[in-house]
């Protein structure tokens, strides 16, 4: 930005407003480590374009610690010009930049990148001693990472993007300060995990997302240093297959599951954890949910479940999935027995549709938690093709399959000493939400916020039918003499 380029005047608010010079180039009066941060979220082709704005600006974009490379911000109308373009591009700013210390280097060039440029510039940026790196390239497949990443001694944050290809690690793959692993559409393989556990010895977060499990019986995932893991792989159905999933991991603080029961997951050793996001899915959401399953499959799945669920019991923070929240509370002796041991739990979220007997489950662990303070509830719709007529969807919600004292559960009076914070999403007007309400109601003494929202876009749910709701559900009066209560329609 030139001197007096600006015709709109800049404030500065301290004790007062005072007025700065329309002259006054604000920005290239910053340190250079706050402009290096506001060049870190840009492209380096904007990068470069800033060399116009004044002389300070001239050379900076040379000395810049994060670059990031993105084919798709090059013309498209043409692919070899984008082809040599793009990588021409590459070259000339590494090459003007020197040696100056990189911190991070990120490449996203898809099909449009030649292997033997792309080790080049990974070599450029080991040199300069890179801390992180981001690779998304279609052509990994054929060669595996880049040799010169294998024993890279300054790395510590790697995502690899593969286009589900399979990645071949060398005898010689060693990278002593590793912390982040981030793997995106790779076909995992047991030599594969078992070398990043061995020959990565300081790994902390471990990231699998949209990877398939192909041909894999046992995947093995033990670390002693490991804080966190998300497994995300490939929604598909047709990759699915039977794969047992070993976790042991003492230290793992935070974990994220989003996959399917038909992977087997055993959990152990989780003495640190404390959150834990479980969504369990069917294999099939578009044909079968949950309760189309054959009694005996839909028993084992369930089993599964509350295995998973009794592995993550000291956990301050769970997140449960519509799928696992309703099978698992199909069976009450065992839940019950599962949501006593809940003794760490303080935040609950559960995303379910609101059939009678998740009601209880709801109430059950509740019930159970003595420490519990938050509770986040996403009331969701059920998505199946058999369900054609809403209206019986809805007479199933208010059925269920019930424990025998459900009622006496609802009407029990147990105090919920801790529980503060209450937030219900996208109510649709059901008996079984309002019977929640009168319960936490009626035994929250210490809750402060109530906070619910409503939606119009839900089938057979008019505003006049949320009004009606609202207004009954007022008429109940609340334990807790701090309560504030908002409602709002989205």
């Amino acid at each position: 930005m030139e001197p007096g380029s600006s015709k709109n005047a800049f404030f500065v608010r301290g004790s007062s407003s005072e007025k700065v010079s329309d002259d006054k180039d604000i920005i290239s009066g910053l340190h250079d480590s706050i402009i290096y941060h506001i060049l870190s979220f840009l492209d380096m082709k904007y990068v470069v374009q800033t060399c116009v704005l004044s002389k300070r600006w001239e050379n900076m974009w040379k000395t810049v610690p994060n670059l990031s490379f993105k084919y798709v911000s090059f013309p498209l109308f043409q692919k070899d010009r984008i082809r040599f373009g793009f990588m021409d591009f590459v070259d000339m700013v590494l090459y003007h930049r020197g040696m100056f210390k990189m911190r991070s280097f990120k490449i996203a060039c898809g099909w449009c990148c030649n292997p033997l440029r792309v080790n080049s510039w990974l070599l450029n940026a080991i040199n300069s001693k890179v801390e992180e790196v981001h690779i998304s390239v279609d052509m990994m497949g054929s060669t595996g990472m880049p040799p010169c990443l294998y024993s890279c001694e300054t790395l510590r944050i790697l995502k690899l993007e593969n286009d589900y290809n399979e990645l071949v690690t060398p005898e010689d793959f060693y990278l002593p300060n590793l912390k982040s692993l981030h793997l995106v559409s790779v076909v995992l393989s047991e030599k594969l995990i078992a070398d990043v556990f061995a020959k990565c010895p300081a790994l902390e977060t471990l990231i699998f997302e949209r990877c398939l499990f192909n041909h894999m019986m046992i995947l093995n995932i033990s670390s002693l240093v490991l804080k966190t893991l998300v497994i995300k792989p490939e929604k598909t159905p047709c990759y699915l297959h039977g794969c047992r999933i070993n976790i042991s991991a003492p230290n793992l603080i935070s974990f994220i599951c989003r996959d399917f029961v038909t992977r087997n997951y055993f959990l152990e050793n989780l003495f640190s954890l404390e959150k834990a996001y479980m969504d369990l899915r069917i294999e099939d959401a578009y044909v079968c949910e949950a309760e189309e399953l054959h009694d005996e499959r839909r028993k084992v799945y369930a089993q599964r479940m509350i295995r998973c669920l009794s592995s993550v019991q000291r956990a301050k923070t769970i997140i449960m999935s519509p799928s696992l929240f309703e099978l698992v509370s199909e069976y009450p002796r065992k839940f019950r027995q599962l949501a006593a041991s809940f003794v760490n739990l303080t935040t609950l979220r559960i995303q379910a549709w609101l059939y009678r007997n998740c009601l209880w489950g709801i109430v059950c662990i509740l019930k159970n938690s003595p420490r519990i303070e938050v509770l986040i509830l996403d009331v969701v719709e059920k998505n199946c093709v058999s369900y054609q007529n809403y209206q019986f969807l809805v007479q199933e919600m208010l059925d269920g399959n019930l424990p025998e004292d459900y009622e006496d559960e609802l009407r029990l009076e147990y105090p919920l000493r801790y529980l503060k914070h209450v937030e219900i999403r996208w109510l649709q007007g059901c008996i079984s939400e309002f019977e929640l309400l009168q319960f936490l109601l009626r035994n929250a003494v210490s809750l402060k916020v109530l906070k619910l929202t409503a939606t119009q876009r839900r089938r057979a749910r008019t505003e006049e039918t949320i009004a009606r709701f609202y207004e009954k559900l007022k008429a109940f009066s609340s334990v807790s003499p701090e309560l504030q209560v908002s409602f709002s329609m989205d």
